[in-house]
């Protein structure tokens, strides 16, 4: 019985590394990016109070996760879907813009957890400044 659990673990492990194909790979990054969008969205409606505010810093924290993903996302260097090829050829600043809303997502996270909705509204739009990076980055300009 041990020696299963331990091939079946193995495998496991080796199932996670193997990469897919590139069409993998471009899903894969659409659904990542698609869900930092969702939860910018999500925000938006807490910050309109159409949605409940003590979920603000849920929103924000998993905004910056999905940034964070979205590198991993990336590192594969795959074109096509709605990034172009700007990304890999500016990869430095690309990847600064990326780690830069993580981080400051995980800031108005703890702004909404210390201070509440009120004091992280006023920090939302310095953070969340999406349409420059759309607009040098993706197919789809001005979101």
């Amino acid at each position: 019985m041990g020696a299963a659990l331990a091939s079946a673990a193995l495998f496991a492990a080796d199932a996670r590394a193997a990469p897919g194909t590139d069409a993998d790979a471009v899903t894969y990054r659409r659904h990542v990016m698609k869900t930092r969008g969702e939860q910018a969205a999500a925000l938006g409606m807490v910050l309109q109070q159409k949605g409940p505010a003590e979920n603000a810093a849920i929103h924000a924290r998993t905004i910056a996760l999905t940034a964070k993903a979205a590198l991993k996302a990336f590192e594969a260097q795959v074109p096509g879907g709605e990034a172009k090829a700007e990304i890999w050829r500016n990869w430095p600043d690309f990847t600064k813009r990326l780690k830069t809303l993580s981080d400051g997502a995980d800031d108005l996270a703890a702004i909404a957890e210390r201070e509440g909705l009120s004091a992280m509204q006023a920090k939302v739009m310095s953070v969340l400044s999406c349409k420059s990076c759309h607009d040098a980055y993706t197919l789809r300009q001005g979101r």
